[in-house]
């Protein structure tokens, strides 16, 4: 029995084996899950289309098929589609080709055939999980960018204005040096006047320069 909140993101799964017997098992398998959809191809060529014109979130493939083999589509869908799960499923353990996978960044998780249906269904709802906190992951990470743009840019735009202030702030420095100059100028000549008054008497009006 497939549980769902009501709130759920529906994914969409893809499954690409060139063996139709697996691919009647996991037609009927997915069936009425309530946020899984599987889509199904019968080769790499058929999965590539739909990779190229659907919106994909877990790729399951086969490892060897007639046109093509597992890795070679996973890196494919990975340069179209790097946010898409991608899982290998083969029926032997190639050590050489499961290393090649996982070096190059290309597949999240590998499945041996023949797989525990049941087993396989769980993990591929925890996949689905993952693929959501993922996406939240990068979703914030892009938000964080923005705010981290808009931040830098008021920064700078604070600076221009800073520098104007300071610009203007020094002028008005200046004008007070002058005023300021002005002033002590003025009151030098009004200690001059008055020694003067004192040394000969006069009245302040008769005396001129």
């Amino acid at each position: 029995m497939h549980a769902a909140t009501s709130n759920s993101p529906r994914h969409t799964v893809l499954l690409v084996d060139d063996d139709h017997g697996t691919l009647n098992s996991m037609r009927r398998l997915f069936r009425d899950h309530p946020t899984l959809d599987l889509v199904l191809a019968d080769s790499p060529q058929k999965g590539k289309e739909i990779i190229s014109a659907s919106d994909v979130h877990i790729l399951i493939t086969d490892q060897k098929m007639p046109g093509g083999t597992g890795t070679e589509l996973l890196a494919y869908a990975r340069q179209r589609r790097p946010e898409m799960l991608r899982i290998l499923l083969t029926g032997f353990a190639d050590a050489a080709v499961l290393a090649e996978s996982i070096n190059g960044g290309n597949v999240y998780r590998f499945y041996e055939k023949p797989v525990d249906t049941a087993l396989f269904l769980a993990e591929i709802e925890e996949h689905a999980r993952a693929y959501e906190r993922m996406a939240a992951e990068r979703e914030f990470a892009r938000s964080l960018s923005i705010q981290n743009e808009h931040l830098h840019r008021s920064l700078s735009e604070e600076r221009v204005e800073w520098s104007d202030a300071r610009t203007a702030l020094s002028a008005l420095i200046e004008i007070g040096k002058a005023l300021n100059a002005e002033r002590h100028e003025r009151n030098l000549f009004r200690l001059i006047l008055d020694s003067c008054r004192q040394i000969s008497g006069a009245d302040a009006g008769t005396i001129y320069f």
